[in-house]
């Protein structure tokens, strides 16, 4: 469990560094190329981060963390789908921000 645990903490660190090497670097490339298989990595990292959390709330003993560990995991994918293109990096911020709480909370229970 101990190992689940730290693979999700990883992919979520993961994601995150993607995302913000695509807002600093990828994102100014002219090579559309480089910029679709960057896009497709920052994918499968939130798909890998929702996997890993639905797997934990399977190994969860107590009903309340499985809820708290199912919205955290969930978050990131609900969060890309109701930002705006104006309010990007706002939205950005609050996929971090909510990635590193559900990371220490994961490692805290």
């Amino acid at each position: 469990m101990f190992a689940l645990k730290l693979l999700f903490v990883f992919i979520g660190i993961l994601y995150v560094i993607s995302v913000i090497l695509h807002k600093l670097y990828f994102s100014r490339l002219k090579d559309n190329v480089k910029i679709s298989n960057y896009v497709a990595l920052i994918a499968f990292f939130l798909f890998l981060y929702i996997i890993l959390g639905l797997i934990l709330v399977v190994f969860e003993d107590k009903l309340l963390y499985k809820i708290i560990i199912l919205s955290f995991s969930l978050a990131p994918f609900m969060i890309g789908k109701v930002a705006t293109y104006e309010k990007e990096k706002l939205y950005t911020i609050m996929q971090f921000i909510l990635i590193i709480i559900s990371d220490i909370f994961v490692m805290l229970i």
